[in-house]
């Protein structure tokens, strides 16, 4: 829903989301949900300079709601929530079966409505057509802008490109990456396959900008195959290419290189896979969502200025993106 898309991160909306909140984005796996939501709360408050924003996800909530209930702390709870300046839940669909954090979650949304505060929301279907959920939480979810996803179609697929392009690499020609999309046509390509392909572009770029097509698609079509590097592959690489433990990678550790190493496999992680925040933080020692999403960015701060994390992160990207990673 590209049109639905441009009207959101328009400059002269952004300031205005609170107006049609609830936001929320409704599709498959693979669609881009979590990426688009927290893309947009980000843009939003940094535009804006709001802050704090709150972000938590549908197991999380359930999880959260159950204990306040058992230690009787209901008001921490509400309080997280509502003294923030935009709520972001990530997949709903948990909480689609437990009527009373319905309730709960309708009395919050309608506290932030009353103060313009934005709320965005992601779930695979649209809420309104689940069996289970409550009449009066569907009317409230429904009181916004609902935007369906899909796996990128054509027009999605080439503003993906670009806005990869972009990020990634900006001397990578548009043009060229795009005539590759033939050569792959037996596959529905999803967003983290188009990051594969920019950054295997990128791998394989002259100075020029041209790349070496035969290979680009040799080695996109095996990484097609063989499909998303896993977690495990991603930390072992990086332990390797650091000279570090695993299990320091993944533990609390705060030492410099330690933290150097593991925020290089959160970049790798979230460039490379389609998990959530919350589910690769719970690999990397039980971290929040909040704390992955700083080290991410810290991360690609660090590449624009050190150049030997620059290389480490392109020895362990080629690597990884090699037809049969380790596990």
């Amino acid at each position: 829903n590209m049109a639905g898309l441009r009207y959101l991160y328009d400059p002269a909306t952004l300031p205005h989301l609170g107006d049609i909140s609830p936001i929320v984005f409704y599709g498959p796996k693979s669609s881009g949900k979590t990426a688009l939501s927290i893309s947009l709360a980000l843009r939003w408050s940094r535009l804006l300079k709001e802050r704090p924003l709150y972000f938590s996800n549908g197991n999380t909530l359930c999880k959260d709601f159950a204990a306040a209930i058992e230690i009787d702390d209901l008001a921490s709870f509400r309080t997280r929530m509502r003294s923030s300046k935009m709520l972001l839940i990530d997949d709903l669909d948990p909480i689609l079966a437990r009527p009373s954090l319905q309730s709960e979650l309708l009395t919050t949304l309608d506290h932030l409505a009353a103060s313009g505060r934005p709320v965005i929301v992601t779930s695979t279907i649209l809420p309104a057509a689940s069996k289970s959920i409550a009449p009066h939480f569907s009317s409230r979810l429904s009181g916004g802008l609902s935007l369906p996803l899909s796996v990128p179609d054509l027009p999605a697929t080439f503003s993906l490109i670009e806005a990869l392009v972009a990020k990634i690499d900006p001397l990578l020609s548009l043009d060229e990456i795009i005539s590759l999309l033939p050569s792959l046509s037996d596959f529905k390509l999803s967003a983290p396959d188009l990051a594969n392909l920019v950054n295997i572009c990128h791998l394989h770029r002259s100075e020029d900008g041209s790349i070496d097509r035969p290979l680009v698609i040799s080695l996109m079509l095996q990484r097609l195959a063989d499909r998303t590097p896993t977690l495990p592959a991603i930390a072992k690489c990086v332990a390797r290419s650091h000279r570090i433990r695993l299990v320091d990678l993944r533990s609390g550790s705060r030492l410099a290189h330690v933290v150097r190493a593991r925020g290089l496999a959160i970049l790798l992680a979230r460039r490379l896979t389609p998990l959530s925040l919350l589910q690769i933080g719970a690999y990397f020692g039980g971290r929040d969502h909040s704390t992955i999403l700083h080290s991410y960015h810290k991360t690609l701060a660090l590449l624009e200025t050190d150049t030997q994390l620059a290389s480490l992160y392109r020895d362990c990207l080629a690597a990884l993106l090699q037809p049969s990673p380790p596990v």
